[in-house]
């Protein structure tokens, strides 16, 4: 009974110090993903049963170990993230519990997009990992407002849902950076022009940069310190940029509506 609650309030506490953190400098400290693994492995361990639950515990080590070290990298990564999924499938095909696969498939699906760039941060995928690790399945409670429906519940299972209302409710960035184009004359959702100077201190990335002596567009990079030099050496005042967007903050909302609430997705049934 007091198992899904526990769950909820470690994740929570987890998620929120996480979220702090992502505004505040956009760096998250692993030791957040190492608490809300090992709390999944400790769960896993002794709800599971000894072999079941050894099975379990081994492959989200194992991912963990892969998402956090940092030599998990080419073929030794490569690795170790077959031997979490080996264990996943070999757990799942032993205890006949399907939440093993979903675990498994909603790992890979959001590593593949983190490897894509299409998840740019890598504490966003982390986040999205271990809470596949601890909620494949929706807790037990009879104050969901959207109760799972399954086998459905297996595709829109908590993560899945957890991501589709954090893609969701950033688009109030996107609405936000409409309208700040729109007041200075200008069109856009994603970008807005900034100037050099202040760009430097803020949470941004320029999409703009100097080749040949022309400024040209560009994808975002890491190299942002160097941008902004080629810039003003090149005698330039502002740069467009789009936001660093703390991910982690639709996140932590939309874990805890789908939690407490369920998901909403389940209305598309």
């Amino acid at each position: 009974m007091y198992a899904p609650i526990i769950a909820i309030l470690v994740t929570m506490f987890v998620m929120i110090s996480a979220t702090l953190h992502d505004i505040r400098s956009r760096e998250v400290p692993d030791w957040h993903w190492m608490l809300l693994g090992a709390f999944a492995m400790f769960s896993a361990f002794f709800e599971c049963g000894p072999l079941s639950g050894s099975l379990l515990s081994l492959g989200y080590f194992l991912l963990l170990l892969y998402m956090l070290s940092e030599r998990s990298a080419g073929f030794v990564g490569l690795f170790i993230l077959a031997s979490s999924f080996s264990f996943l499938i070999v757990y799942t095909i032993i205890s006949c519990d399907s939440s093993g696969w979903v675990t498994l498939f909603t790992s890979f699906f959001i590593l593949y997009l983190y490897h894509k760039g299409l998840i740019r941060g890598g504490a966003d995928a982390k986040a999205l990992v271990c809470l596949s690790m601890l909620f494949p399945v929706y807790p037990n409670s009879d104050h969901l407002i959207w109760n799972p429906i399954y086998p459905a519940g297996y595709v829109f299972n908590p993560v899945f849902s957890i991501f589709v209302l954090a893609l969701a409710s950033s688009c109030l960035v996107i609405f936000y950076i409409f309208c700040k184009n729109l007041r200075n004359g200008r069109m856009g959702v994603s970008s807005y022009q900034m100037s050099v100077a202040e760009a430097r201190g803020a949470f941004v990335w320029p999409l703009e940069d100097i080749k040949d002596g022309r400024k040209i567009r560009i994808k975002v990079c890491d190299d942002l310190e160097t941008i902004y030099d080629r810039l003003e050496g090149s005698g330039e005042d502002s740069v467009l940029v789009t936001p660093m967007i703390p991910f982690l903050l639709p996140i932590a909302f939309s874990t805890a509506f789908v939690l407490l609430c369920g998901s909403p997705l389940f209305c598309l049934l």
